[in-house]
């Protein structure tokens, strides 16, 4: 029987991991994640009614260097949360190719998402305009998400791969998730839409605590969904074939824990990938 990634079970051991690997991940990411929480911070006065007219073109900047800064978070996080510990020249401010090309397809995927889930849904948005039925706009709406969750899925696994010096681009990625990129897409578009509503939340509940209570839980949930997509990097790893791409001299530094699980694949004399 074919084996379906746990997504429960990814979702849930994506708020611990941080937690876990605090020792090696905290001094990797420690001044781009200070960084990111002024940024937030800023965001947050910025973006306030007092802020004026010049507050959408601030809001735009701070959230360009968010891409920037996370990019530097996320190439180091996903190293230590893949493999245990950073490759060499990774960590702290460092800039590489790694976080260029981690920062320029965390930009680019989801504006293919976007194109192509439009796409898809247009010819009942058409039909909705023409019939004056919102209930074609609300399918369109629903299809489009569907048709984002698909593809998002199926090549999200290129910002870990990019993350760890991987090749093969959204060849390799797609060929990783295939067979399971929708439970791939539910991690990695559905996981990160619910859990932005609970600073939202805390922002409005809280009153004067509400905001920085909101920019540390939206800091942090920001390390959690880097560690949910290196947690599904890990499991598609174990369990599928790996792509053309991937040589055995890669594979070979890869730490093979599944989700907190200390024990190696080779403890209990068995073989656990799925040919």
């Amino acid at each position: 029987m074919k084996l379906k990634l746990p997504i429960l079970e990814v979702v849930t051991a994506a708020f611990r991991l941080p937690v876990q690997m605090r020792t090696n991940l905290l001094p990797a990411i420690q001044w781009p994640l200070g960084l990111l929480i002024l940024l937030q911070v800023s965001g947050a006065f910025v973006g306030s009614p007092e802020a004026g007219e010049d507050s959408v073109f601030y809001l735009a900047l701070f959230g360009i260097l968010g891409l920037v800064v996370t990019a530097m978070i996320a190439v180091p996080a996903h190293q230590i949360f893949i493999k245990g510990s950073l490759d060499g020249g990774s960590g702290g401010l460092r800039w590489t190719g790694r976080e260029t090309g981690y920062l320029l397809w965390s930009i680019g995927l989801p504006l293919i998402v976007l194109v192509l889930a439009s796409l898809i849904s247009m010819p009942l948005v058409a039909i909705a305009i023409m019939t004056n039925v919102p209930v074609f706009a609300n399918l369109a709406v629903i299809i489009g998400l569907v048709a984002g969750i698909a593809v998002y899925g199926r090549f999200s696994m290129v910002l870990p791969r990019i993350a760890l010096g991987q090749r093969g681009g959204l060849r390799a990625a797609g060929q990783m998730a295939a067979g399971h990129y929708w439970r791939v897409g539910m991690i990695g578009v559905l996981f990160p839409l619910i859990i932005s509503l609970v600073p939202m939340f805390l922002q409005t509940a809280l009153g004067p605590l509400g905001a920085p209570v909101a920019v540390v839980v939206a800091v942090y949930f920001s390390v959690v969904q880097i560690a949910a997509l290196a947690l599904v990097y890990r499991w598609l790893q174990e369990f599928v074939d790996p792509p053309d791409e991937d040589t055995p001299e890669e594979e070979e530094g890869a730490d093979q824990t599944l989700l907190g699980d200390d024990r190696s694949p080779s403890e209990d004399g068995s073989d656990r990938r799925d040919h």
